[in-house]
Formats: C-alpha cells, sequence, structure tokens
C-alpha cells in the first residue's frame, strides 16, 4: 500500500512539474521594476491608451500592474510608493456606473483611507467630457503622499488613473500627470 501512493506522488510530481515548465515557457517573460520599452508598454495597454513623457519609464510594478514613474527617480520599486502612476478599470461591478456622478460616489465611499479627507474638483476633458480629479493624503515610511484619483466615465465603465506622490515633489511632477490625463483615450472594444 505504501508503494503504491509512493508511486502515485512521484508520478503526480514528474506530470506537475512538466505541465508546469510547459506552461511558463508560453508565457512572456518580463521583469517586473525594469524600464519597458514604449512599444512592449503600448501592448500592455489593453483597454487605454495614454502617452508617457520622455522623461518617464514605463515598467511592470506590484502584481505585474503596468506603472510609470520619472525617470529622475531610479529606485523603481520604492516609486510605487512615492511617484508613480498607474490606470484601474476593472470588468466589474465595482467599476460600473450609470454616469460620472455615480462613479464618483462610489469612489469616495470606496477610496482609500486617507488621514485628510479627500477634496475634489471637476474638468474637462477634450474627448470623454467632465471627469473628477480626487486628491487625497496619506503617509508612507514617515512622508506626506499625495494621492490623485482621476475619475473618467465612458459607456458606464470607470476608468481611474490614479498617481502618487511625495509632497514634495508634487509641483515638479503634476504638469507631466496632467499631459497624460489629457493624452488619455478609451480602446474601443471591437
Amino acid at each position: 500500500m505504501k508503494l503504491n501512493i509512493s508511486v502515485l506522488l512521484l508520478i503526480s510530481i514528474l506530470f506537475g512539474c512538466n505541465t508546469a515548465k510547459t506552461s511558463t515557457q508560453t508565457k512572456e517573460h518580463l521583469k517586473i521594476y525594469v524600464c519597458l520599452s514604449p512599444e512592449t508598454a503600448k501592448t500592455r495597454m489593453t483597454n487605454y491608451e495614454i502617452s508617457i513623457p520622455d522623461t518617464w519609464c514605463s515598467y511592470l510594478g506590484m502584481h505585474y500592474m503596468l506603472t510609470h514613474s520619472p525617470k529622475a527617480l531610479l529606485d523603481l520599486r520604492n516609486n510605487e510608493h512615492t511617484n508613480s502612476l498607474y490606470v484601474i478599470s476593472y470588468d466589474a461591478p465595482s467599476h460600473q456606473s450609470e454616469n460620472i456622478e455615480e462613479a464618483l460616489k462610489k469612489q469616495l465611499i470606496s477610496g482609500v483611507p486617507s488621514l485628510y479627507e479627500p477634496v475634489y474638483t471637476s474638468d474637462i476633458h477634450n474627448v470623454y467630457g467632465k471627469y473628477y480629479i480626487i486628491k487625497s493624503k496619506s503617509v508612507y515610511d514617515g512622508s506626506i503622499i499625495v494621492n490623485l484619483d482621476i475619475l473618467f466615465n465612458y459607456n458606464k465603465q470607470d476608468y481611474i488613473i490614479n498617481y502618487n506622490v511625495l509632497e514634495k515633489d508634487y509641483e515638479t511632477y503634476v504638469n507631466d500627470v496632467l499631459k497624460i490625463v489629457a493624452s488619455f483615450r478609451v480602446k474601443e472594444k471591437s
């Protein structure tokens, strides 16, 4: 009986490892926290497009999320907390709203906890019309972080451009972020 269990276990391990090897051979091998070429970054933007300034770097960050940071800040792993931008658009009820006003209410309720009361303003995008900029602050590793959630709603789908930056660096990079926001486009489904 012990021999049968041992043989079954050995067969399971052999087939399991072989299957894992086959599946990883077909996966794209991109490293995290390494700058991507602009072409590779564009292919990772599956349902949206943004233009990233030449002075910024696109990379795969935590959970392989496409993330963007200024090249002047070389510690990409730390940038996720202190200076990074990424786009969120999940095909889930939590990211679907009838309009931008409903999307704002949802975002304010489900937003990241903040030590400071979030404030929001609206602006007009040249393609998608009204959008909201929700600004809040938090503390990371003893430093104040400014968090911007730029909220769009298009065809009942919510899109959030999230930008985190050290408060001391906010003025240095906010114009780049506003240009990125202006370049935002939804990729239409065919």
